[in-house]
């Protein structure tokens, strides 16, 4: 007898009505065990070799009151009642699950081919009307496109000033432009005094990289009470001209 290729093996499911099937149930409890011990043995395809020597060893290796002729007369009884199909070719004789697709969901890409033949009649498109459908992925919610943030006059003024001096990313344009409204509308500031703020920020402190944009004018160190902004007023107020040493500048403050 040729060598027959064995399935891979891997977890199947077994559904809750073979419990109650009528075809199941008036066959031998060997037979019936068989035929469980067949599902979790096919391959990807509901395939395995018809072997009764080859299933007594892989179905009860400890069972010695069950024999080859017993396997081989309840895969009689199961082709019978049409649970599994058999077939042969020059090769060796296998056997088929018919309605493996309506209780296995195996995805298409995740299936390994079978390494053996397809059984008569097989027709892959009408085996697989029953495989799992095939999940539409969620359609990303469209989300609305993000409307330019309405700026002062002034704040534009302002960032504009400080882009001639130390260049600004545009892409960050509305983050600055609100970060100077918030400093005149929260913060209470005058313009004059935001204006004064960028200039020196942008002149002495960007450059430096003490500062990288107007939208760190608002943020506070960890464990600091004081805006950045804050600390340039008070060394505006100083009559330091130049950004100096920030140490110095927090003991400052």
């Amino acid at each position: 007898m040729n060598r027959l290729p064995r399935a891979k093996q891997t977890t199947r499911m077994i559904s809750p009505s073979l419990w109650s099937n009528p075809e199941l149930g008036t066959l031998p409890l060997g037979a019936r065990l068989l035929y469980i011990a067949l599902i979790g043995l096919a391959d990807d395809y509901g395939r395995h070799g018809d072997d009764p020597r080859r299933l007594k060893a892989a179905v009860f290796p400890f069972d010695t009151d069950v024999s080859i002729v017993d396997v081989s007369t309840w895969l009689d009884g199961l082709a019978e009642a049409e649970l599994i199909v058999t077939y042969n070719d020059e090769h060796g004789s296998y056997l088929a699950h018919p309605k493996w697709w309506k209780h296995q969901w195996i995805r298409r890409d995740r299936r390994v081919p079978s390494p053996y033949p397809d059984p008569p009649g097989y027709v892959e498109d009408e085996q697989e009307e029953h495989a799992a459908p095939k999940v539409k992925p969620k359609a990303k919610s469209k989300s609305k496109p993000k409307e330019p943030y309405s700026a002062s006059t002034e704040a534009k003024r302002a960032r504009a000033q400080w882009h001639r001096r130390f260049p600004l990313k545009d892409e960050y344009q509305d983050d600055h432009l609100k970060t100077l409204d918030d400093m005149h509308r929260i913060d209470k500031l005058p313009w004059s005094e935001i204006n004064a703020i960028c200039e020196f920020a942008s002149e002495q402190w960007a450059p430096k990289g003490f500062i990288a944009s107007p939208t760190a004018l608002r943020e506070k160190k960890p464990g600091s009470e004081v805006k950045q902004y804050e600390k340039i007023q008070a060394q505006m107020a100083s009559g330091n001209g130049s950004a100096g040493d920030l140490a110095e500048l927090e003991n400052q403050i």
